[in-house]
């Protein structure tokens, strides 16, 4: 077997899951090495799953107003599936009027008899949190409160969330119960159905509610007002920050999920319990943490595309080239690694390549594996371009015969 040997800084590969689940199999740190206010915390690579850090990532906690993202999240699915528009004008009920919300409730402000849309609602559910912003979109989306909850239950339990219950939208209830870990398996799965949710929504510093339009014939009035972000305190101090969410209720602390961007990284951030004696103690304390775990993987890993690190070649017969070079999927190419963390690679190649022309351009001609810390991974090895046949077919039928006199001659030899 032909074996290439590459010393990487490497022991993270990335692997992109299915159910966007998280993979945890070499962690190494030590979960107490780095200075967290949170009860729990995790940082994961958002492409890949790949958990860099964690402490206690495990423990039960409510979301607070995290719980909103769900909202969120199958409010987007009602749009894909056409049951809804962003334009949908949403009757407002007496169920979702600002002051029938909990004591203590964050509030968007909206009232009987307001017009409303679905994109300004989900606007008001991303930037003031408001809990009758999620009240009014669970009865647009699912008809009524309960049938909703039943709606965010079944998206936990379809993402494989074992430890997420949801007993209302909008986060405000001590009975809702997630993890550090459920809820970062939750917001790739969210970021990867709706990209574009973090330019749409929540990465606005601020919209204005209520406009003379969504006042309409309503009694209750009063001048528009600017809706801040509840996360600007992070959006403005740590330049690659792009969202998410903030949270809080006592029952809980002070929550955050944090997503940045930076050289091609998109990191998640979960941050759950940071106890504090007021809300701009708490705000403090949750952003430094988000910025602590962003600091530490950004500067401790990096991708790297291993199509620049490996040429395969493969034996072309009946082709206008004798030889191809293979690479592997550029989806597949990205290894993740830790900076300044020394290792030995091996890539193992399959033995005596032949392929027979023509070949389309990513025909699969082998499978590469990886050897690295006792983990192995295989890979599709694919052709960069179109092979063509030699256009003389003479010439090409017996390069056929070669190949098959080759073949026959490799299976006698095993």
């Amino acid at each position: 077997m032909v074996m290439a040997k590459l010393f990487l800084a490497a022991i993270f590969f990335s692997v992109l899951t299915t159910a966007y689940s998280l993979s945890s199999s070499l962690i190494t740190e030590d979960i107490d090495s780095l200075s967290l206010h949170a009860i729990s915390a995790i940082l994961v690579e958002a492409n890949s799953g790949q958990i860099l850090y964690a402490h206690n990532p495990h423990q039960l906690i409510p979301p607070a107003s995290l719980a909103k993202l769900v909202t969120l999240k199958l409010a987007y699915q009602a749009i894909g599936e056409g049951r809804l528009s962003a334009d949908s004008l949403i009757p407002i009920s007496g169920r979702a009027h600002f002051s029938n919300q909990p004591a203590g409730s964050s509030l968007m402000y909206i009232a009987e008899g307001h017009r409303v849309t679905l994109y300004e609602l989900m606007l008001g559910l991303a930037l003031p949190s408001g809990n009758d912003a999620a009240v009014a979109v669970a009865e647009a989306v699912a008809g009524s409160v309960e049938d909703f909850v039943t709606l965010m239950n079944d998206e936990a339990r379809r993402l494989g969330l074992s430890d997420t219950t949801f007993t209302e939208p909008a986060g405000i209830a001590g009975s809702n119960i997630t993890t550090a870990y459920d809820f970062a398996r939750f917001t790739r799965s969210y970021l990867a159905s709706h990209p574009y949710a973090i330019e749409q929504l929540h990465n606005r510093r601020s919209f204005t509610y209520p406009t003379a339009a969504n006042l309409g014939n309503a009694t209750v009035r009063w001048a528009p007002m600017l809706r801040g972000n509840t996360n600007n305190s992070l959006l403005n101090n740590y330049e690659y920050a792009d969202g998410l969410k903030t949270g809080f209720i006592r029952a809980a602390g002070y929550n955050l999920v944090a997503t940045a961007r930076r050289d091609g990284m998109q990191l998640i951030a979960v941050i759950l319990g940071v106890q504090a004696p007021g809300p701009q103690t708490g705000s403090v304390r949750r952003n430094q943490d988000a910025i602590t775990l962003f600091d530490y993987g950004f500067n401790n890993f990096e991708f790297i595309n291993l199509n620049n690190f490996i040429a395969i070649p493969a034996r072309i017969w009946g082709g206008e080239e004798r030889t191809a070079w293979l690479k592997i999927p550029n989806n597949k190419a990205a290894l993740l690694i830790r900076r300044c963390f020394s290792r030995e690679v091996t890539f193992n190649t399959p033995a005596n390549l032949n392929l027979l022309a023509p070949l389309p351009a990513g025909y699969e001609a082998g499978r590469l594996t990886i050897n690295y810390a006792n983990n192995s991974y295989t890979l599709p090895l694919i052709t960069a371009g179109e092979i063509p046949a030699v256009p003389n077919r003479l010439l090409y039928k017996l390069a056929r015969l070669a190949l098959w006199f080759k073949q026959l001659a490799l299976t006698l030899k095993a």
